[in-house]
């Protein structure tokens, strides 16, 4: 296992380069607040899981380049706001599941470029508000299913340009508005493959209810903004994959839940800025493969609830800026692999509480800057490795509190600075190697 890890705010320039080969696993975060030009750069062949996170806000030139060749399972997320010019470039010949995202609001100029030959399956989703002038092009031959969707309103220019030869299966879509009531409700199944998307801004009230037993691959999408209250709920049990997307900005009131027990894979995604009340609540028991990210800026009270035991892996992963309370509550017994990331920065109060027994390996990380009161509670026993990483700059009193008995290796790692009080409790009996670095 790898863990490459930066913190260089205030940087000139700055240089980030990784030469991984044949490795299990693999983790790339840079935190790069107010640099001038950035350069990161991976050859990770060989590799079975591969991390690729970049949180880049305020700068001036950004390159983010991989190289990625026989990857099992490969992520790439960017989050690059106003930015001046972006680049990002992938090239993940005979990869077996590739995702790439990138959120890039409030940009000049955007190229996005991917060669992906010979690849089983390819998301690419793009986000992309407000911008100048975008490139999007994708040259894809012998593909086995390619998802190509651009959300781009407000763009000046906007090029999209696809070279699929030989695909099974193409989707490119770009969609439009202006509603009132929607009901919509489906009862489908034993569904092979069904594709629901809804495109419905500027709504009063919004219903969409799904239920689809016993289907292979399920696909539910929601762009809803400026709606009243909505309501999205999901039964989706004995399914192989499914992805759960929902763009709610500008609401009142959000309700999402889902109950997805025996499933493959499932991907849980929100985006509510500027939301009322928001609440998320997951029952995926006996999953393969766990996706739960929220993307909440600027909520008044967030709910964040899972219960997800006997999973293979999972990843709950929140960035709830300027929030006034938040609630992260996890309970993940028997879990193989465990990743917990939170950015919560200008919050309230922040409660984050893990219960995580019997599990393999955990990541537990959170970004909390100017902060009022923060609590970070886990109880994590029976566990192999678990990492504790906090960065808490400009806070005021901060609570960490640790119970990690019969653990193996355990890494509790701190950067505090200009904190007016912290207090950092472990109880850590019958642990091989405990590691604190503060």
């Amino acid at each position: 296992m790898v863990l490459v890890e930066c913190d260089l705010p205030d940087c000139g320039l700055v240089f980030v380069e990784c030469d991984l080969p044949d490795c299990g696993m693999v983790f790339v975060e840079c935190d790069l607040p107010d640099c001038g030009p950035v350069f990161v750069e991976c050859d990770l062949p060989d590799c079975g899981l591969v991390f690729v996170e970049c949180d880049l806000p305020d700068c001036g030139l950004v390159f983010v380049e991989c190289d990625l060749p026989d990857c099992g399972l490969v992520f790439v997320e960017c989050d690059l706001p106003d930015c001046g010019m972006v680049f990002v470039e992938c090239n993940l010949p005979d990869c077996g599941l590739v995702f790439v995202e990138c959120d890039l609001p409030d940009c000049g100029l955007v190229f996005v470029e991917c060669d992906l030959p010979d690849c089983g399956l390819v998301f690419v989703e793009c986000d992309l508000p407000d911008c100048g002038m975008v490139f999007v092009e994708c040259d894809l031959p012998d593909c086995g299913m390619v998802f190509v969707e651009c959300n781009l309103p407000d763009c000046g220019l906007v090029f999209v340009e696809c070279d699929l030869p030989d695909c099974g299966m193409v989707f490119v879509e770009c969609d439009l508005p202006d509603c009132g009531p929607v009901f919509v409700e489906c009862d489908l199944p034993d569904c092979g493959l069904v594709f629901v998307e809804r495109d419905l801004p500027d709504c009063g009230l919004v219903f969409v209810e799904r239920d689809l037993p016993d289907c292979g691959m399920v696909f539910v999408e929601c762009d809803l903004p400026d709606c009243g209250m909505v309501f999205v709920e999901c039964n989706l049990p004995d399914c192989g994959m499914v992805f759960v997307e929902c763009n709610l900005p500008d609401c009142g009131m959000v309700f999402v839940k889902c109950d997805l027990p025996d499933c493959g894979m499932v991907f849980v995604e929100c985006n509510l800025p500027d939301c009322g009340m928001v609440f998320v609540e997951c029952n995926l028991p006996d999953c393969g493969l766990v996706f739960v990210e929220c993307d909440l800026p600027d909520c008044g009270l967030v709910f964040v609830e899972c219960n997800l035991p006997d999973c293979g892996m999972v990843f709950v992963e929140c960035n709830l800026p300027d929030c006034g309370m938040v609630f992260v509550e996890c309970n993940l017994p028997d879990c193989g692999m465990v990743f917990v990331e939170c950015n919560l920065p200008d919050c309230g109060m922040v409660f984050v509480e893990c219960d995580l027994p019997d599990c393999g390996m955990v990541f537990v990380e959170c970004n909390l800057p100017d902060c009022g009161m923060v609590f970070v509670e886990c109880d994590l026993p029976d566990c192999g490795p678990v990492f504790v990483e906090c960065y808490l700059p400009d806070c005021g009193p901060v609570f960490v509190e640790c119970y990690l008995p019969d653990c193996g290796p355990v890494f509790l790692e701190c950067y505090v600075p200009d904190c007016g009080l912290v207090f950092v409790e472990c109880n850590l009996p019958d642990c091989g190697i405990v590691s604190v670095l503060t």
